[in-house]
């Protein structure tokens, strides 16, 4: 999508917004999970005096709340510096929902709360997320959970000196995060897939079969810098569940489960979650008070909340590591 095709979808964004923060000082809820199309991060915080608060969001970017002579305003910068709330409207003026200052929470002359005399928005504050154009854009709220004010004298513009928040942060999916999530969970082997574990040597005997997922697998288990595959597979005859490691695209390794030092008779049957990664990468479990040293990759299986395996190759062969209980 070029920027011009996003343009609309911007201006329709910023009307929404314009609408539901502004009016009659208060604010329309937005919601705040994390869908098919959409990554919905939620963080939360205190401020106070003429200090910054700053938040590095699981995309990189910075979240902040930057002194201002009345209070904070708030920013979210991308990996560039670049501001992606700065098209919240309104654009001109001091009411803008990412500033937050404390004469918005007060009268016109100072002397009481603010009962509707200031336009301004007031606890809910919603805020547009500007990206490259390249996708549908998202949005962000901040709600001011408690707050405290000085300078309330009559005709004093009153400052915001203290802030508790909760914070939400809707962000669009790019679509080869889309596909990437689709792919996790689709149990259907591609064609390249089969083909890569048969000419590894899967024999005809087993058959490739996703009673895990995401159904394929890489990393570099056994730390030659190459990059081996692995993938759930069944014995045909019986229905017995086994993984497929092909490394190095040559040699091929069928694990059953019982015949691997460390791991549970039958753990494959129970198994409900893998993923595959570096052991610094696995958290460390209560109770867990040293880790094999290992340069490759291992494979993590785990019955969720129950027990967690970490399988790794050492000495030519697959052996277990437990991680709990």
């Amino acid at each position: 999508m070029t920027r011009p095709q996003a343009a609309p979808r911007i201006a329709a964004l910023l009307v929404f917004l314009a609408a539901t923060a502004i009016g009659a000082g208060t604010a329309q809820a937005l919601s705040c999970e994390t869908d098919g199309r959409h990554d919905a991060q939620r963080f939360g915080g205190e401020i106070a005096g003429a200090h910054h608060f700053g938040f590095e969001t699981a995309r990189g970017w910075t979240f902040m709340l930057e002194p201002r002579p009345h209070g904070w305003q708030l920013r979210l910068l991308d990996t560039g510096g670049r501001d992606l709330t700065a098209a919240t409207p309104p654009l001109h003026g001091e009411t803008n929902p990412r500033d937050l200052y404390g004469w918005h929470f007060r009268s016109l002359d100072n002397s009481g709360p603010n009962l509707g005399d200031v336009n301004a928005p007031q606890r809910e504050r919603n805020f547009v997320i500007a990206q490259s154009g390249e996708t549908d854009e998202g949005y962000g709220w901040l709600k001011i959970l408690d707050y405290g004010l000085a300078d309330l004298e009559p005709g004093a513009r009153a400052r915001m000196v203290y802030m508790r928040f909760d914070i939400c942060l809707v962000v669009p999916k790019t679509q080869a995060e889309i596909d990437a999530a689709a792919w996790a969970v689709d149990p259907n082997f591609a064609p390249e897939e089969e083909e890569r574990m048969r000419a590894c040597g899967l024999p005809s005997a087993y058959r490739l079969e996703a009673w895990l997922l995401p159904r394929w697998l890489e990393g570099d288990f056994d730390g030659d810098d190459a990059i081996d595959a692995v993938a759930p597979v069944v014995r045909s005859i019986d229905g017995h569940r086994a993984i497929a490691v092909c490394r190095a695209g040559t040699w091929l390794s069928i694990f059953g489960g019982d015949e691997i030092p460390g791991l549970p008779a039958g753990y494959f049957d129970l198994v409900e979650a893998w993923r595959v990664g570096p052991m610094s990468a696995v958290p460390l479990y209560a109770g867990e008070i040293s880790r094999p040293s290992h340069a490759g990759d291992v494979l993590t299986l785990e019955r969720i909340e129950k027990s967690a395996y970490s399988l790794y190759w050492h000495g030519g062969a697959a052996h277990a590591h437990r991680h709990y209980p």
